[in-house]
């Protein structure tokens, strides 16, 4: 199968930073290349650590490498594995990618040249983003009002106030339960 037209290029970089990928664990190198509107591109890997958790998706170092480089304004990502069939990014990778790059294309492609395409909002059709923080009437998908559907008793989010009598203060009987901490007066 061809690439979708403009990804050639993209997909060898992503070939190449595969081959950079730090897997000594996994042994599953992963290859990325982020391409802006204005055609800069920024390429990343997967980085494994003995540490599992702190390793890092390859999309993840392509996303944060352009960010920290202050680009913005992305198309698309191409992510590169040695796998039968290509592979989506992780949850977590979605997530970062939605946050940082908005609905831009995903295309992944194996080494042995098997390829598919699809635009993020189709990998992440529900994402957690800015509009998930604001205290608003309901979620964009759904008609419960946020409150309610956060189960919060008197249907406010955040019904305690701080220093109000409900909340409780540092060092009180309810945090130091079972956690070996002194009860101290404030």
């Amino acid at each position: 199968m061809k690439a979708p037209p403009g990804t050639e290029d993209l997909e060898s970089l992503a070939r190449k930073a595969r081959r950079r990928a730090r897997a000594p664990y996994s042994r599953y190198a992963v290859g990325a290349a982020l391409k802006t509107r204005r055609g800069e591109i920024v390429t990343g890997c997967n980085v494994e650590n003995a540490s599992y958790s702190l390793g890092v998706c390859a999309e993840r170092v392509a996303v944060l490498k352009a960010v920290s480089e202050g680009l913005k304004g992305f198309e698309s990502i191409v992510v590169v594995v040695d796998a039968e069939d290509p592979v989506a990014p992780c949850g977590a990778c979605r997530q970062v990618l939605w946050e940082l790059c908005g609905d831009l294309w995903v295309h992944m492609a194996t080494v042995g040249g098997r390829r598919t395409s699809i635009p993020l909002s189709r990998l992440l059709p529900i994402p957690f983003d800015e509009r998930s923080l604001k205290p608003v009437a309901t979620h964009p998908w759904s008609t419960r009002p946020l409150a309610a559907s956060r189960g919060h008793r008197n249907g406010s989010v955040g019904s305690r106030q701080p220093g109000s009598r409900s909340a409780p203060r540092h060092g009180s009987r309810s945090r130091a339960r079972g956690r070996g901490l002194r009860r101290t007066r404030s």
